[in-house]
């Protein structure tokens, strides 16, 4: 049996955890929410990039953590994360890599808000997929919380979504 899991405001819990990985990481300190207009123009740019998706599991929760990056932001945060640009033919081999590094990040900080929240949780392994943005399975959008967000870092597009429920 499941039950939706109760927590105070998912969406506040999913924007602290892409604030603090993107400031803490990446050092990326203009942040915001998209805005109607911008969420159909984000969708835009990031169609066709690949989208990282991570399984989370845990004590009376499960559920993932997804996203996809654009690629002007994902070379700025690779620079950041090597110390030096990535040479053009490794790009896209690097922002599959980026983007399950990200999900792993989000889904750590996502998992220690829980964890103080009395949810243990373990993190799974990120895989990553080319093709549709990050979706949620039917089963969760009934009976889970979601949080699906765009957000503009720097001028450039992030989708994030977090899909979580309790079970029994």
């Amino acid at each position: 049996m499941t039950s939706v899991l109760t927590i105070p405001d998912l969406e506040a819990l999913a924007a602290k955890a892409v604030i603090d990985v993107l400031k803490t990481q990446f050092k990326i300190e203009h942040l915001q929410h998209g805005e109607e207009v911008a969420v159909a123009d984000a969708a835009a740019s990031l169609a066709g990039l690949p989208v990282a998706r991570m399984p989370l599991h845990g004590t009376g929760v499960e559920g993932s953590v997804s996203v996809r990056i654009g690629s002007v932001l994902a070379a700025r945060m690779l620079e950041t994360m090597v110390g030096q640009p990535i040479p053009p033919e490794e790009l896209d081999a690097a922002l599959e890599d980026l983007a399950r590094e990200l999900c792993n990040m989000l889904a750590g900080r996502l998992s220690a808000y829980l964890a103080e929240m009395g949810h243990s949780v373990e993190i799974g392994i990120p895989e990553s997929s080319s093709g549709a943005g990050p979706s949620t399975d039917e089963t969760l959008q009934a009976e889970g919380s979601a949080y699906h967000g765009f957000w503009w870092c720097d001028l450039q597009p992030l989708e994030v979504r977090f899909d979580l429920r309790t079970i029994s």
